[in-house]
């Protein structure tokens, strides 16, 4: 183990995203890698979290879709597969424009014997010139039972409960759960939603489901105290209603200089 301390106040403005990208498969059902590309770039993201994401799956080119991202974005990579197909893989996915050590790549307990599909989720610590700070990402069944079942297992102590509560969090992906549902309000009860965070009034919390017709919150981002919420946007107009079924939620994040992660 070992303590990571570096902290640079003056650099500590970070942008968070959460995408789900659906294999990169547009709302016509064309495989647009491109286009998933450059609707990140135009959010100028420092962090993406990024779910449903594809590796050599023949239905969409066999493209490892981290690797080529990442390329077009200039952004260091990490890939966590959840599905296993026999000539390719599904998961989760974060691209990041600085240095990151993954802590913890794996799959979410289900409810037997409905089989539905393996959801999963990473851990990883980002070393921003602010400091570094833990990221969660993950990719909730659709379920409402096996959702609870998984966010108890994530805030257990080899996931969640593995992070000091002096230590800055972001907490994010597609929940598949709404505000008010038990998912959403065991999360909100020790994080801070960045849709509600500071003065309301000057955001408007907004739907990320689906892209043309928004009407469900179900990706989120959750932040600890050690992030001060400078702003939030769901972009719903042109490429993003089109490029994915879901649109992005980006966060502006301060950093506070008083956090160290321990790894």
């Amino acid at each position: 183990m070992r303590t990571v301390t570096e902290k640079h106040p003056g650099k500590s403005r970070l942008r968070v995203m959460t995408y789900n990208i659906h294999s990169c498969v547009d709302t016509f059902g064309h495989v647009a890698p491109e286009a998933t590309a450059e609707a990140i770039r135009l959010l100028d993201p420092d962090l993406v979290a990024l779910q449903e994401v594809d590796d050599g799956i023949p239905e969409t080119g066999r493209l490892d879709q981290a690797h080529y991202l990442s390329g077009q974005l200039g952004m260091e990579f990490s890939f966590c597969p959840t599905v296993l197909h026999p000539e390719g893989r599904y998961g989760l996915a974060v691209l990041s424009r600085y240095r990151m050590e993954v802590i913890r790549c794996g799959r979410l307990p289900v409810l037997r014997p409905l089989r539905l599909q393996q959801r999963g989720a990473v851990h990883a610590v980002v070393h921003s010139p602010g400091g570094p700070f833990h990221l969660f990402n993950t990719h909730l069944s659709l379920l409402g039972a096996e959702r609870l079942l998984q966010i108890r297992h994530l805030m257990r102590a080899n996931w969640l409960g593995s992070v000091s509560h002096r230590e800055p969090l972001v907490f994010c992906g597609d929940l598949n759960s709404i505000p008010g549902l038990p998912v959403y309000r065991r999360l909100a009860t020790h994080l801070i939603d960045v849709q509600t965070a500071g003065k309301r009034s000057l955001h408007r919390a907004r739907s990320t489901f689906s892209s043309r017709h928004p009407r469900l919150r179900l990706d989120h981002i959750f932040v600890s105290p050690g992030f001060q919420v400078m702003g939030a946007e769901v972009p719903a107009y042109g490429p993003y209603q089109i490029v994915s079924d879901h649109l992005p939620l980006c966060a502006d994040l301060r950093l506070r200089p008083v956090m160290s992660c321990q790894i």
